[in-house]
């Protein structure tokens, strides 16, 4: 399921509503609703989120999350044109791997990607640093001989 899929599905329980009902009030088929809540169907258009947000007078923050578990279940990622080439390959690796890859190397992908760009930032310098020194050490071994 993709987090779009929970979203609704969730929304639907809260609000006490079956499948059908939901699907009535935002004027599709409950087929279509239905496959969305499994994720057989990809993301949906901009009217059939708008029409969730309006008919079921989403709150600002519920309209955030909608938006957002909407964005994180798109199946297509985008490489920006800027990317290297390492990216690419790094991508494609990624989407061969992906459907063996265990729930605990997922997790520790997540990890990874969520360090902030100021850790980054501490760890690009602590890395310079120690490369620095490496030098200046291979350096002065090279001036003892």
């Amino acid at each position: 399921m993709t987090p779009l899929s929970h979203w609704l599905k969730d929304l639907r329980k809260k609000r006490n509503l079956l499948q059908k009902d939901m699907a009535e009030i935002l004027g599709y088929e409950q087929s279509y609703l239905s496959a969305l809540e499994t994720g057989a169907k990809g993301v949906p258009k901009s009217n059939f989120l708008n029409q969730v947000i309006k008919k079921l007078e989403l709150s600002e923050l519920e309209k955030t999350n909608l938006l957002i578990a909407a964005d994180k279940s798109r199946r297509v990622i985008k490489v920006p044109l800027s990317a290297s080439c390492f990216v690419y390959e790094l991508c494609h690796e990624l989407k061969q791997q992906l459907p063996t890859l265990t729930d605990i190397q997922l997790e520790m992908i997540g990890l990874i990607l969520r360090i902030s760009h100021k850790e980054n930032q501490v760890n690009a310098s602590a890395a310079s640093v120690y490369r620095a020194d490496k030098l200046n050490q291979k350096e002065r071994e090279e001036t003892k001989m």
